[in-house]
């Protein structure tokens, strides 16, 4: 009898096309940072169970949930909390974006916190947004895995040299591998918009 074996890379590969990243290094604890999104983005992140994401081929690493789920914008939001141990990621916090404009979603995010400078007579929104950034982020990167042919980060400027676009390649790869981690891990919770419909 022949054995079907599931295919995950095509999987991840449709999954992709509506999931977007946000990571961040920072030393805010889990709930002051999904406290500052759910204000300054008119989110509802909501504490959930623990989730064990895999690590590696043998290993796992129990991380922080919060999760939203917006039947408006047709998205969901999920905070991941690994706790900058090191062994997991780089990065301590990710935002998983999860809908039709995850991407968008993502990249106005993030380029909203890369850009606030706050000047006199700011409005709350840029004041709350700057304290936000500075109680804690160290760096910031968003991320599109929706072509697996051509990765793409924030965190690496677009011209490089050869040997940084190999460094580039095995970050993106790394990257993209706790991403899909995250996405088996999320996959009983992540919404079915056509369903909800």
């Amino acid at each position: 009898m022949a054995r079907l074996e599931f295919d995950y890379e095509e999987y991840f590969n449709m999954m992709f096309k509506t999931a977007s990243v946000l990571m961040w290094s920072s030393h805010i604890e889990s709930y002051t940072f999904a406290f500052y999104l759910n204000q300054l983005y008119n989110l509802g992140l909501e504490r959930c169970d623990n989730i064990e994401v895999g690590i590696g081929k043998s290993s796992s690493a129990e991380c922080k949930l919060y999760s939203y789920v917006s039947n408006v914008k047709h998205m969901g939001y999920f905070l991941i909390d690994n706790g900058f141990d090191g062994k997991v990621n780089i990065f301590d916090k990710a935002l998983l974006f999860y809908g039709h404009d995850a991407r968008s979603e993502a990249e106005h995010m993030f380029g909203e916190m890369d850009a606030a400078r706050v000047s006199d007579g700011e409005d709350r929104h840029a004041v709350m947004l700057q304290q936000f950034k500075d109680s804690g982020i160290l760096e910031s990167a968003v991320f599109d895995f929706s072509d697996p042919s051509n990765l793409w980060t924030s965190y690496f400027p677009r011209s490089a040299s050869q040997q940084q676009l190999k460094i580039k390649q095995r970050f993106l790869k790394d990257q993209r591998t706790y991403a899909c981690n995250l996405l088996l891990s999320l996959d009983a919770m992540l919404p079915d918009f056509d369903v909800i419909d």
